[in-house]
């Protein structure tokens, strides 16, 4: 199904699937650590690990627009398909969040530098995104009206607990570890 989740479409199978597969990461992980096998990242290229690390960080960011515009973006893994998407729905634009999201920004990017230019203030490098949170929460908590009427999302109760999850449910076979192995290799890097 186009522009459906995965995780939407069958809900176990899927959960089954991420638990699976992280226990597999580790798996490999765990082998990678026993045997040494740290040196074998030096022989990736920096051109091929900073590629990597780039088209990730442009993935998530635009990915994480979504809370900026105020609409929803389609999940996808092309970078062309989700800028064609928050084009084409621009109109849906709301102001309330893109401002609340660019005056966060802003505070992040002046505490970050203020840190860097004056040693008195080094402590707002790791205090600034917790500062941010916490004002964050308190604003949208205390105003009512900004997720009332101005549509700022938040995230609202937390269920209790963790969900149920059963052994039998994990996938360990060689079926599995034949076709998730690349994955799982490429994820422990």
């Amino acid at each position: 199904q186009i522009g459906v989740d995965q995780s939407q479409v069958c809900p176990k199978a899927y959960v089954a699937m991420v638990l699976s597969t992280s226990l597999l990461v580790g798996v490999v992980l765990l082998l990678a650590c026993l045997f040494r096998l740290g040196f074998l990242v030096t022989f990736l290229g920096h051109p091929v690990t900073s590629g990597f690390t780039t088209g990730s960080a442009i993935i998530i960011g635009l990915s994480q627009l979504k809370y900026f515009l105020g609409y929803k973006v389609p999940h996808s893994h092309s970078v062309l398909e989700i800028v064609i998407a928050m084009v084409e729905n621009i109109h849906l634009l709301k102001p309330a969040p893109m401002g609340l999201g660019l005056t966060w920004l802003g505070f992040l990017l002046a505490s970050k530098k203020l840190a860097h230019t004056d040693k008195r203030f080094r402590m707002l490098l790791p205090l600034g995104p917790l500062l941010g949170c916490v004002v964050g929460i308190l604003l949208v908590w205390q105003c009512p009206s900004l997720r009332e009427r101005y549509s700022v999302e938040y995230v609202g109760d937390i269920p209790e607990g963790i969900f149920p999850v059963s052994l039998k449910d994990l996938r360990f076979d060689l079926a599995f570890i034949k076709k998730h192995m690349m994955t799982a290799i490429s994820a422990a890097l």
